[in-house]
């Protein structure tokens, strides 16, 4: 279900007051935002949605079974395909929680864009299990097989608690 309040004129259109709701196993995952599309001297997309709570496994469709390093790539790969190589695309994603890795992720706020090339990870902040804090900045780009090059801050009080999170049953 989506609704949104339209404006729109031979230049391009605006979204604002976006409501949106994904049904998640008999649980509503509540969207809210505002976008816009812009075609004059070049095509232009943005967006800026909000969520209390998203379960990126299942929209990824990589189940609660999966590393979070394995649905992180795959939300990737969504991004790079949903976010058009022939525009000037950006993406804000602010949600309060989200379940990733088969646990909680709190605090998850996202800017993601894109030009005529890979994906530029403007900034990746999240609060993980075992209390880590996740500080993420970059570029993804590869086809098939994605590539991350970027800076990692990662800091907290347990990092074997971390670890057995984001890793899981992977052989490091």
């Amino acid at each position: 279900d989506l609704k949104a309040r339209v404006v729109a004129d031979g230049t391009g259109l605006k979204l604002d007051d976006i409501a949106g709701t994904l049904e998640n196993a008999g649980q509503p995952q509540l969207l809210t935002g505002s976008g816009e599309l812009a075609w004059v001297k070049g095509l232009r997309a943005s967006a800026s949605i909000a969520s209390r709570w998203l379960d990126l496994d299942r929209i990824v469709g990589t189940g609660a079974e999966t590393t979070p390093l394995q649905s992180g790539m795959a939300l990737a790969d969504a991004l790079i395909h949903m976010l058009p190589g022939e525009a000037a695309s950006a993406l804000k994603l602010t949600v309060d929680q989200v379940n990733l890795g088969g646990d909680a992720v709190a605090g998850l706020k996202l800017a993601v864009s894109r030009a005529d090339g890979p994906l530029t990870l403007e900034n990746l902040e999240a609060g993980l299990p075992g209390g880590a804090r996740l500080d993420l900045s970059g570029t993804i780009a590869g086809t098939g097989e994605r590539r991350f090059s970027g800076q990692v801050g990662l800091h907290g009080p347990s990092f074997g608690r971390f670890l057995a999170w984001a890793a899981k049953d992977m052989r490091l």
